[in-house]
C-alpha cells in the first residue's frame, strides 16, 4: 500500500485510535493495559468498557511507543516518509476516564510522537484534552460552523473530513444493497 501510494504522490497517515476504539489492543495485551479502577466507574454503554485503554498504566504508553516505532520501521522498509500519526482521541464514553487522565495521556502521547519526529493528528473530540500550542492537526468530521471557527481561532490546523462524504464504509443511501459496514 505504501509503495503504491508513494508512486502516486499520496500520503498515507496511519491512525491508531487511543484511548478508545482499542478492543483489539486490550484483548492482545490483557491484563497489561487493564486497570480495575476503570471497571468501577459508571458507563452509559457498558459494552464499550473493553474498548478503552487504561491510560494510567505505563504499559499503555509502552504499547503506543511500540506501535509508533513499528510503523516508522514499516515506512522505512517501504522507502516512504512518515510525518504524521493519527492518535484518534475520540468517542471516549463520559465517566470512564477523568478529564485529567485524558489530558495526561494526550500529553504523554504527544511527547512520544515528538520524540519520533512525528506530527500528531487527532479527531476534534480530543481538543479539550490537548493544547493548541502542541499544534495537533485536527480531523473534523462534524460540519458545525461555530466549532470549526472556534478551532481555527484557537490555532489548530484542521482537516475537514465530512462523514457523509468521505467514509468508505458509510451507508450513503437507503437501499437494501447499500448497507455499509457501520
Amino acid at each position: 500500500i505504501l509503495g503504491y501510494a508513494k508512486a502516486r504522490h499520496i500520503m498515507v497517515i496511519p491512525e491508531v485510535d487511543m484511548p478508545a476504539h482499542s478492543r483489539a489492543a486490550r484483548r492482545a495485551s490483557a491484563p497489561k493495559m487493564h486497570n480495575p479502577v476503570m471497571d468501577t466507574r459508571p458507563m452509559p454503554r457498558p459494552e464499550f468498557r473493553n474498548d478503552i485503554l487504561a491510560v494510567m498504566n505505563s504499559e499503555t504508553l509502552d504499547y503506543a511507543e511500540t506501535i509508533i516505532s513499528s510503523l516508522q520501521n514499516m515506512y522505512k522498509q517501504a522507502d516512504c516518509e512518515l510525518h504524521y500519526f493519527h492518535i484518534g482521541g475520540d468517542e471516549v464514553p463520559v465517566g470512564i476516564l477523568t478529564d485529567q487522565e485524558r489530558r495526561d495521556f494526550m500529553d504523554s502521547l504527544i511527547v512520544i510522537l515528538k520524540r519520533h519526529n512525528l506530527h500528531p493528528v487527532g479527531w476534534e473530540e480530543l481538543t479539550p484534552f490537548c493544547r493548541a500550542k502542541d499544534k495537533p492537526m485536527i480531523s473534523v468530521w462534524h460540519s458545525y460552523y461555530p466549532l470549526l471557527q472556534q478551532l481555527v481561532d484557537s490555532g489548530y490546523p484542521l482537516i475537514q473530513m465530512r462523514e457523509d462524504q468521505l467514509y468508505f464504509d458509510f451507508c450513503y443511501c437507503n437501499h437494501p444493497q447499500e448497507q455499509g459496514t457501520t
